[in-house]
């Protein structure tokens, strides 16, 4: 796990104190040491700044070079298979001079070409020049864990791994439209390359690009979920036990590391999950498992409705790991904004709470972290996702025994203190029987749900004063809520996590490991009957069913879901007042050309509303870090 940048120059000779002032600027992703590599006769550098997590070793340095010389690497992220992989090429005649998954990437790549992704279990953004051929080539995982940005220079091709990096390169300039598209829908730019940022751009999830001498491209997209889903056996029992078999090797997989590792809990269903595999997994002899693997950290925030201590206090009560607990407060919460904000090079609610979190990881020696990211998207866990399945549960006629479960499930995830719940059935079943345009749909949705409508975006409160891009049409063979799932999975909700949580653990150089997102799990859940997903136990109905004799019962069985976040509507109410008028009456916010600050001021001062403000907030904070400055050339 690492950060890399670099930089492939069509005229200039590259300055070596500017290039190294370049990866410098991502040195968070990697405090354990910086490598560098100039090709002087193409006018190429190669950048890495290394945390250091298998063979911690100077073997392990990258930029590192292929046996025969001809391929040299950058490469953030973890090939967890490669122990496998490795045994593979040595039989093909392959000698190691190390013991990590760099060399094994190297050697994997001369033998097998583009053949090796897809052997690869693991998350990765790489480049990987051909000094032969004078080619150069991206790949990235299936699923984006690790991220990759591309910037067009004027005198050449720049590219790291968080965008803050070009900053030393090139002004960055945010782009209005994008900004607007993020503010209408903040998934909005997901499905494309597209970022915040004028010619900056992400290489999508699961694709490669190769560069040419003469400048010409080729992209491939060399994954594709659908196109590998296994057959599941035909016994409901078998298909549980084949699913809990996969998890638990993912889990075994994901130990693999020269240096402890931790645990994040929050006391949901899928952090317990991993934290009780882990112990589950004890006694069997994994390869490469660590000694101190035996932590975990929990965030909370004491007297507020985003509080899981009770929870997390069950499972640590049922494997007795060892637990540290970090305790989040408004005034904690309200100073990590910026910081967050920077971090992320993107717009969204800062994950101030991850941050904290990560920061004691850090603190206290450990970088590696193992997270529930992926189940809910892949297993039915969201308020959307059930429903969706009580809107198909009463068209075109009523279910009445999904309906049941449904309505239990619908109860469990909604908390006393949030919207009420009949109002929300009732918006999903008029929803499914009329047309949104229809008058008395209209009527409904203004006068009846006003108050009451949760997670439809940020563009619902209409302050923007340029009009939205159209959104893309997602297309999929599959229907209904797995088609929902996979749009969630590849396209907008999880990319979004993984990007965001990416962003705040490596601002502290430690590293994200999610079991849930083993591309052998994922084929499988896509292969399930949407039953399996949300069902008579509930959301992720067969990772409960899985679980049993693993998880504590209370857990196993726990249908409400908070969410790993702060409590923010109800810490905008009470201790962050000031700091939401300060900025929405400040000049740049109310001369904005991107939303209405008379506007939005007056909706203020009549409503008190701070939440309908909040995303203008943080957009006008976001554009405030990345005003343009000026750089010298290169």
């Amino acid at each position: 796990m690492c950060g890399i940048a670099g930089v492939w120059s069509w005229g200039p000779p590259l300055q070596q104190v500017k290039m190294q002032r370049y990866i410098d600027k991502i040195s968070h992703r990697g405090p354990d040491g910086r490598g560098l590599w100039f090709d002087l006769d193409d006018h190429l550098f190669l950048g890495h700044r290394r945390l250091s997590i298998l063979d911690p070793t100077l073997k392990g340095t990258q930029p590192m070079l292929s046996e025969d010389g001809r391929y040299v690497l950058i490469f953030n992220g973890e090939i967890y298979n490669f122990i496998e992989l490795r045994a593979k090429l040595e039989q093909l005649g392959s000698c190691f001079h190390s013991d990590c998954d760099a060399e094994v990437l190297l050697e994997g790549y001369r033998h097998w070409g583009d053949d090796l992704w897809s052997l690869c279990n693991g998350m990765w953004a790489l480049a990987l020049w051909d000094r032969v051929e004078k080619t150069l080539l991206f790949s990235r995982d299936r699923f984006g864990v690790k991220p990759l940005y591309i910037c067009q220079l004027p005198y050449g091709l720049a590219w790291a791994s968080e965008i803050k990096a070009f900053q030393e390169l090139i002004p960055l300039e945010i782009d209005p439209q994008a900004l607007t598209d993020t503010l209408e829908d903040p998934l909005a730019l997901e499905p494309t390359t597209r970022t915040l940022f004028y010619h900056v751009q992400r290489l999508q999830a699961g694709s490669w690009i190769k560069i040419f001498p003469d400048h010409s491209t080729q992209t491939h997209r060399w994954w594709h979920t659908l196109e590998h889903l296994p057959h599941p056996p035909s016994s409901p029992a078998m298909i549980v036990e084949e699913f809990r078999s996969l998890f638990l090797d993912a889990c075994a997989l994901r130990m693999r590391s020269d240096v402890p590792l931790g645990t994040a809990l929050s006391g949901g269903l899928d952090s317990s999950s991993v934290l009780c595999s882990l112990f589950h997994l004890a006694p069997q002899p994994l390869l490469r498992r660590p000694s101190h693997w035996q932590r975990s950290f929990t965030i909370c925030a004491p007297q507020s409705t985003h509080d899981e201590f009770v929870f997390a206090k069950q499972v640590i009560d049922h494997v007795r790991p060892e637990a540290t607990f970090i305790e989040m407060t408004p005034l904690m919460w309200l100073e990590g904004i910026d910081k967050v904000l920077y971090a992320m090079d993107d717009l969204f609610d800062p994950p101030v709470a991850p941050w904290l979190l990560y920061r004691e990881y850090r603190r206290q020696g450990i970088v590696i972290s193992l997270d529930g990211h992926g189940a809910d998207e892949l297993l039915g866990g969201y308020h959307h996702h059930v429903a969706f399945a009580w809107k198909e549960a009463l068209l075109p006629y009523p279910k009445f025994k999904e309906l049941q479960h449904l309505w239990r499930c619908f109860q469990g995830l909604h908390a006393p203190s949030s919207d009420p719940l009949f109002p929300q059935l009732f918006k999903v079943a008029l929803q499914g029987l009329l047309p949104k345009t229809h008058p008395f749909y209209q009527w409904v949705k203004r006068f009846y749900w006003r108050g009451t409508t949760r997670g439809q975006g940020w563009g619902r409160y209409r302050f923007l004063t340029r009009q939205p891009t159209p959104p893309l049409e997602n297309a999929s063979p599959l229907t209904g809520l797995n088609q929902l799932l996979y749009e969630d999975v590849h396209q907008r909700t999880l990319p979004t996590i993984l990007r965001n949580f990416d962003r705040a653990s490596m601002a502290h150089g430690v590293e994200i490991r999610a079991p849930f997102l083993d591309y052998r799990l994922v084929q499988y859940a896509f292969a399930l009957d949407a039953s399996y997903k949300i069902g008579p136990l509930g959301s992720k109905h067969i990772l409960r069913a899985a679980m049993k004799g693993i998880l504590p019962e209370a857990i196993r069985l726990r249908k409400s879901k908070i969410g790993f976040a702060a409590p923010l509507n109800q810490w905008l109410s009470k201790e962050v007042e000031s700091y939401v008028w300060d900025i929405v009456t400040s000049h740049s916010f109310q001369t904005s050309s991107i939303w209405n600050g008379p506007q939005i001021l007056q909706s203020l001062e009549h409503h008190r509303s701070l939440r309908a403000v909040w995303e203008y907030v943080l957009a006008d904070r976001f554009q405030a870090l990345y005003r343009p400055t000026v750089l010298a050339s290169v």
